[in-house]
């Protein structure tokens, strides 16, 4: 009986997911449209309108809290992950519109959040349903690398690129970290290495990072902070 109504309890979850995200599209699709014709002011009152209808929480009170304050939320059980990454969406659409209104500094900290968002959505339980904003994420890393990448974003972007398969691009984000002098990775990057020497040598091919480059690159990972411990 329990794992009966488990399942039925799941079914009308998954059910209630997918219709949202059905909705989802079409807002996309409409705030697209609106910035293509440069509406950027309609474009921004529909994203605005669009988080009561995703989050159930009008888009004030996404301003007023922190990344940190809205991914608290969601593990505490208010938002599923697949409502941080609409949320996610939603913020860096709403940066997007800003940039056309000619509002670039308010733009800056809502591509940060949804960036956190994204991550948590991606990197956390995951939400498989909206995979498809992946090239979102990698877009708005490549934009905020460029503008000054924040150091608790910078500590996730290793962990991203190696999900995402992007051995190489993983390795290049801890040395950012050492360089930086993030002690707090060291750990992180040491099992990073641990995790390569156990793949096989296509895995490694296939990242970018062939096995005697993952040799070359934990004896410079060592060395560099070899250095900074002077």
């Amino acid at each position: 009986m329990v794992r009966n109504r488990y399942s039925t309890e799941h079914m009308v979850r998954s059910d209630y997911v997918l219709r949202l995200i059905e909705q989802f599209f079409q807002i996309l699709k409409r705030v697209l449209n609106y910035r293509q014709e440069r509406r950027y002011a309609e474009a921004l009152t529909a994203v605005r309108k669009a988080y009561r209808a995703f989050l159930g929480v009008d888009a004030d009170f996404i301003d007023s809290q922190s990344a940190e304050g809205l991914i608290e939320m969601g593990r505490s059980g208010l938002f599923g992950p697949e409502q941080l990454a609409m949320a996610a969406k939603l913020l860096s659409e709403e940066a997007e519109s800003l940039e056309g209104l000619e509002a670039p500094l308010e733009a800056g900290p809502r591509r940060a959040k949804a960036l956190a968002l994204f991550w948590e959505a991606f990197l956390g339980r995951g939400a498989p349903r909206l995979e498809f904003l992946s090239e979102d994420v990698d877009a708005l890393l490549e934009r905020l690398e460029g503008e000054g990448l924040p150091l608790s974003l910078a500590r996730q972007a290793p962990l991203w690129h190696e999900r995402r398969g992007r051995l190489s691009a993983a390795e290049d984000a801890w040395f950012r970290l050492a360089e930086a002098g993030d002690g707090a990775s060291r750990e992180a990057g040491d099992a990073f290495y641990g995790r390569l020497e156990a793949l096989g040598d296509e895995e490694l091919e296939a990242g970018g990072l062939p096995r005697d480059e993952v040799e070359d690159g934990l004896e410079a990972w060592r060395a560099a902070w070899a250095r900074r411990d002077g």
